[in-house]
Order: structure tokens, then sequence, then C-alpha cells
């Protein structure tokens, strides 16, 4: 039976760590060193919490270990660190060992989740932005609209919408190509997140039209002076 044991912790597709009733690991198995990129010498001695990342909140860990106290299982996503400095994402199972009343260790199952989470994440920008001009799209839009007025309705900032579009594209098009006026739009994209503040919004909602949202403050006609800066911008050539 420890023989078996041996076997499936050795060829576990899942990595495996071990520590005893102080948290200091004790076995790590093949998979932990293929996935974290430390070797077992590397890792033996040491708290788990030398691989973290650090996206992690304390509440976090603080949340973790009461679950372990009631329940002796903790389950969920953690993002932490491979020896190369990259950060990964696991999805981990940690159990509590008991002998009778006392805590004697416990036993942590992982594994590396990294890409199914950046391809959800890629699904996710790509339902909310437009893949050529790196704006948001007519989805995300709504949603900033949406907020905004709920932030002025609360007595917030006051706010200005903006509709732009561009004069004669369809020439652009006809004449020079898709390619040439696809690289318009991306130039109008660039433009507009280099004139833009980080609390503004510019979205792309098809063709060669795009909307702006401002936060307007206190400074009288600021909106005004922000549509004159990018129209400005906007009448330099794009070569």
């Amino acid at each position: 039976n420890l023989l078996k044991a041996g076997v499936v912790f050795d060829k576990s597709p899942q990595a495996i760590i071990v520590t005893d009733e102080k948290n200091v690991i004790q076995l790590v198995n093949p998979a932990f060193e293929r996935v974290t990129g430390y070797m077992g010498g590397e890792a033996i001695g040491r708290n788990p919490s030398f691989l973290a990342s650090g996206r992690q909140t304390p509440d976090f860990y603080k949340a973790m270990w009461q679950q372990l106290i009631e329940t002796g299982e903790w389950h969920g996503e953690i993002w932490n660190r491979r020896k190369d400095g990259a950060a990964y994402c696991e999805w981990l199972t940690i159990t509590q060992m008991r002998h009778g009343d006392r805590i004697t260790g416990h036993i942590g199952m992982f594994i590396d989740i990294t890409q199914r989470k950046e391809a959800e994440a890629q699904v996710e920008w790509r339902a909310n932005f437009d893949t050529l001009t790196m704006l948001p799209n007519r989805h995300l839009l709504l949603d900033r609209i949406d907020q905004a007025v709920k932030r002025t309705r609360r007595g917030g900032s006051g706010g200005a919408v903006m509709l732009l579009d561009l004069d004669h594209f369809k020439a652009v098009n006809d004449s020079l190509g898709h390619a040439a006026g696809d690289f318009v739009l991306e130039n109008v994209g660039r433009i507009l997140r280099e004139q833009l503040r980080t609390e503004d919004c510019a979205a792309r909602i098809g063709g060669d039209e795009f909307v702006i949202i401002l936060k307007t403050g206190a400074a009288e006609n600021s909106d005004t002076a922000m549509a004159s800066r990018i129209i400005d911008e906007m009448s330099l050539p794009i070569r």
C-alpha cells in the first residue's frame, strides 16, 4: 500500500505539497516542480507562502485559514508565482491532517489553470472591446453611460456625451483600400486614448462612429475645450 501511495504521489498530474503541523513543507512531488520551477530541495523546509504572488489580500488568507479550521478543507483559485517570477493561477485544495484532536499537517493539491484563465479573459475582453481600435465597444459603452448617469444622480460631477464620426471615411476605403481604412481607425483609437483622461471613456460603436463620455468638473467649458483638442488632433494628417 505504501508502494502504491508512493507511485500515485510521484505520477500524479496534480502538484502536491505535504506540510507539518507548523505548515513547513515536508514533501513535494514532481508535478509541483514542473508547475513552480522549484526543485524539492528548494521548497522543503519552507512555508508555502514563499510562492505567494502578492495578488491576494491578507483578508483572503485569513478567510482561507478560518475555513480550514472550521471544516478541515479549503478549495478555490489562487495566484502564486513561479521561480522565474511569472505569476500563475492554480485551483488549490488544502486538506487538514489530524490525529485525534491534534492537527498534524496539511496536504495541498493544485493544478495550473493559467491558460484557462487567460482564455476566459480574452473572451471577456473581446466581448467588451473593439479589437481594431482597442476601445470599448457598444456593449461596454452602455454600461459606462449607465454608471455615469448613476454617479450624476448621486450628486457627483456632471458629464458630457459626444458623438464623433470621420468625414469622407468611405472615400479612404474606396480609393486606398480597407487596410488603409483600418490604419486610420487604429490611429483614431490611439488619438482618443492619448487625449482623454483616465476617468473619461471613448468607444467605437461601428464603422467610423465613436462616442466619447467626459466626466466634467467645475471648470467652465471643460468639455468644449476637450472637444477642440480632439478635433485639432484629428485634423493632423495620418500618413
